[in-house]
């Protein structure tokens, strides 16, 4: 792979789409793509969203709540001839690119 893409996202359901997007409709590998906790700690982004969220029909889930301290980040490898597909599709669903 000649270029790695970052960025970082606010919710763990914004990236879970992009990492779809990105491995169905352009055919990134699933092995050049790394999703981490951006920092030290454990998060689930900067807010509820998709199974994070509640209805309002649940109970507290006490210690179980995710933890929301941080973004979500993630490096793509590819290649220089689709960095611009990689770039749009993450963009698509949100995604703030980083350096």
């Amino acid at each position: 792979m000649d270029t790695e893409v970052k960025a970082m996202f606010k919710d763990r359901q914004a990236a879970e789409l992009a990492l779809e997007h990105l491995v169905q409709e352009i055919g990134i590998e699933r092995t050049g793509i790394f999703i981490a906790a951006h920092g030290d700690g454990n998060t689930s982004g900067t807010h509820r969203s998709g199974a994070d969220a509640r209805s309002s029909l649940d109970e507290s889930r006490g210690d179980t709540d995710p933890k929301l301290s941080g973004e979500i980040e993630m490096s793509v490898a590819c290649g220089k001839e689709d960095t611009e597909r990689v770039t749009k599709a993450l963009k698509e669903v949100g995604a703030r690119l980083s350096s």
